[in-house]
């Protein structure tokens, strides 16, 4: 697998996890802090892919166009699933383990979807 950079986008009310991240990953990341919706677009554009939970972040990296990898724990992924990207590929909690608990699904299995995503 190829060598890859995080880069976290922060929303407004999201800055405190700041010094978490940096404390949880020993490689170099980029943090990003996000004022707009089009600061995130404009972010997410020059990216390879993207991860999000269900949010509407995920819904703005999904418009650029990227591959993006988007997990459900207690939403309805048919339901919120990002439409309009043919890229996207969506991770339920739900659908995998009869579970709302996002935590439960398998970082291997993240992985291996980026694998796909980057290899195509």
């Amino acid at each position: 697998m190829e060598k890859i950079s995080p880069i976290f986008i922060l929303g407004p009310n999201e800055i405190d996890l700041q010094k978490k991240l940096k404390s949880s990953f020993k490689k170099k990341l980029h943090i990003f802090k996000s004022k707009n919706p089009l600061q995130t677009i404009e972010i997410a554009k020059k990216c390879k892919f993207g991860i999000s939970n269900d949010t509407g972040c995920g819904h703005l990296l999904s418009i650029t166009g990227i591959p993006i990898i988007t997990i459900f724990g207690p939403t309805d992924h048919l339901k919120f699933s990002p439409i309009g990207n043919e890229k996207n590929v969506s991770i339920s909690s739900l659908k995998l383990y009869k579970s709302k608990d996002i935590s439960r699904i398998d970082t291997k299995i993240v992985k291996n979807k980026i694998v796909d995503l980057i290899s195509n």
